[in-house]
């Protein structure tokens, strides 16, 4: 996951100065979470997941 985040930076679709770590947690630890609870495998939850933190990620507009 970290490699695919290294490799938007890269390319500029996310912030260089992004902290990568956290956002590999950001998106692991609600994964786990969920699936602990029994909610696992929800149509529609990586990539609910996955945008939210790239929401956070993205390079600010101009």
């Amino acid at each position: 996951m970290r490699e695919v985040l290294e490799q938007a930076r890269d390319r500029g679709e996310i912030r260089a100065e992004a902290d990568l770590e956290s956002s590999v947690s950001a998106l692991l630890g609600p994964f786990y979470a969920d699936y602990m609870a029994g909610h696992g495998g929800r149509t529609g939850w990586a990539e609910t997941a996955a945008d939210l933190v790239l929401t956070g990620l993205r390079p600010a507009s101009s």
